[in-house]
Formats: structure tokens, sequence, C-alpha cells
């Protein structure tokens, strides 16, 4: 019985996220098309409260610590584990800074979520070539420079048991080049 139910909630945490990511991509292009300045920065203010209303909808309590202890005065990365998809969602919706993550690019061929994504002024990298890598890492490096927050996870992929994966040295040699503040970040229950 309670893999019935496990099944038919986890159905249910798909459409209501998959409702909600469509429903803001079409409601913020609506409202972003005439814009000239500050787009990106619109769609993903645009972002939080679909984010928001369907952990509400779900019954996703999600309780932050340490919020004290993230620098005002500066931008900052945040290095994080990773448990599920909704740890960037999660982040973006509850923590008082605006983040920018840097997403597989597997996810730029889904529908809606490529167009999020984008619009937001998230970036899309490859992870499978290792040349490409050090020039993402100069991108995310300008972004830093540019004071935007950037999320990376150096697990480099989402971890199926509660056991954090061993870390790439990546999201380490960006913050020793960047010089910028590391915020450590611990997801749990995602």
């Amino acid at each position: 019985m309670k893999q019935i139910l496990l099944f038919f909630y986890t159905l249910l945490v798909y459409i209501v996220w998959i409702t909600a990511f469509c429903s803001h991509y079409i409601v913020a292009s609506i409202l972003t098309a005439f814009m000239t300045t500050n787009k990106t920065q619109r769609f993903y203010e645009l972002s939080l409260p679909f984010s928001r209303f369907a952990f509400f909808v779900l019954g996703q309590r999600v309780t932050m610590h340490g919020l004290e202890n993230i620098p005002n005065d500066k931008n900052v990365l945040f290095i994080s584990n990773h448990q599920s998809t909704l740890d960037v969602v999660m982040l973006m919706a509850k923590q008082p800074k605006r983040i920018t993550f840097f997403a597989k690019r597997e996810l730029s061929k889904i529908p809606f979520l490529n167009g999020d994504i984008t619009n937001m002024g998230h970036i899309f990298v490859d992870r499978d070539n290792a040349k490409k890598s050090l020039q993402q890492l100069d991108m995310i490096k300008d972004q830093l420079e540019q004071g935007k927050n950037i999320i990376m996870f150096p697990e480099g992929t989402r971890s199926v048991t509660d056991e954090i994966l061993p870390f790439k040295r990546g999201a380490f040699m960006l913050a020793a080049r960047s010089k910028k503040t590391i915020i450590p970040t611990y997801i749990k229950g995602t």
C-alpha cells in the first residue's frame, strides 16, 4: 500500500512541477515580451511565486538555517550537495539572493524548461567536454565578476542516496581564481 501511495504522490509531484514550469514560462514570456531592460531579472522574479505555490500545494515545507551568515554587501559562490531536481528551484524560491546556476546541456532539449533556464539568465554547460569545461569556468568567473551569485554542485550530478558523492575540482578552482566568498550549503531531504 505504501508503494502505491508513493507512486501516486510522485506522479502528483511531477504534474504540479511541470505545470508550474510551463505556466511560469508562458506567463513570464507574455509579461516580459515588451521589456527592453531587466528582462532576465523580471523573468527570474516571476518564477518565485510559481515555485512557492508548487511547494505549498504539495505540502513540501522548506526550512533554511543560517541565512544570517550570507553577506548582504557582496556576491557569493554557493557550493552545495545535490540530491534532487528540486534543489535549484528550492534555493531560488527560499534564499534571499538571486542566484545563477549552470544546468547540464541535456536540459536544453526539454521544452519550456529550456526557455525558463535561458530567459532567467542561467547557463547550460557541457559536462562531457573537458576542454570546454575550462572555458565554462571562465564564463562562470565572468558571471561572478559581474556581481552575480552562483550556485555550484561540485558532485557534478545528483546523489541517489543521502551520501555525498566525491567532489570535482571545478567549483573550488573557480573559488580560488575568483577570490569570492564561499557559502557552503547542505541540502537534506529533497
